[in-house]
């Protein structure tokens, strides 16, 4: 029998989540993470408390615009406008994402991928208490996938 292309028909994926209630106990529960066109939208972030947010991104240099393009394999996709010379393509992903958080392009770094297509971006926590937290960020960066991927 041939498979069909494209249709993942596993439903939902489930993701661990600890509450706090049960972060004493040591017990994760298992519950069905948000997801939007049938991709986990969180799964390509990482909330690492003191340390700030994870984001595991997939770029793809010299696009004609600059945009999100969904989330597959754990990992945020974007196209960028900038070629991949001289780290050009890098500056034009910290500079979207941080006019996409609305955030300071200091509290952005890259951790891995200067020359790789699939790259770790660090988005530092706030200096300062008027700032926003990392679950303000979590849920804006999961706003911004929800319309761009409704757009496509």
């Amino acid at each position: 029998m041939a498979s069909k292309k494209g249709k993942d028909r596993r439903g939902p994926s489930k993701v661990p989540v600890v509450r706090e209630d049960d972060a004493t106990s040591g017990e994760i529960e298992i519950e069905s993470a948000d997801s939007v066109n049938g991709f986990n939208s969180l799964s390509c972030i990482r909330n690492d408390g003191k340390a700030g947010l994870m984001v595991q991104l997939q770029v793809k240099p010299g696009a004609r615009t600059t945009q999100i393009t969904g989330v597959n394999d754990g990992r945020l996709h974007l196209s960028v406008d900038a070629p991949p010379i001289d780290g050009a393509a890098n500056s034009a992903v910290e500079s979207f994402v941080a006019s996409l958080l609305s955030i300071r392009r200091s509290r952005l770094r890259l951790e891995r991928g200067q020359t790789s297509r699939m790259k770790s971006l660090r988005i530092h926590p706030p200096s300062s208490v008027d700032d926003e937290n990392n679950e303000q960020l979590i849920q804006r960066l999961k706003q911004a996938i929800e319309v761009s991927t409704i757009k496509r």
